[in-house]
């Protein structure tokens, strides 16, 4: 498989859990690293659209955390998803102009 063939079945599988009524949102996590991975690998707009990825999944988790365990409490219900999905985009940014080998200083 190509790099760019499993890029696309990346964002297929990602777009489809985010589809997913039955909890499949929360299987998301566990893709990040392969975002990041492709962020890395891909241009500066590709970075930027991959890294959007993962903080789509962190807002949609954190999302059902708060309405399981709080319900729709204003502001907590919209609040927590949209700061920790700006967050974690920062974070995916960040994270993939990391060098992709450790430097001997």
């Amino acid at each position: 498989m190509t790099e760019t063939a499993f890029k696309v079945a990346l964002a297929v599988l990602t777009l489809l859990l985010m589809a997913s009524m039955g909890g499949g949102f929360l299987l998301l996590p566990l893709l990040v690293p392969l975002h990041i991975w492709a962020a890395r690998t891909s241009g500066p707009v590709g970075k930027v659209v991959w890294s959007l990825l993962p903080g789509a999944s962190a807002g949609m988790v954190v999302w059902a955390a708060v309405y399981m365990t709080l319900g729709e409490t204003q502001p907590f219900i919209w609040l927590s998803p949209t700061v920790s999905a700006v967050a974690a985009v920062i974070v995916a940014v960040r994270a993939s102009d990391r060098p992709r080998t450790l430097s001997h200083a």
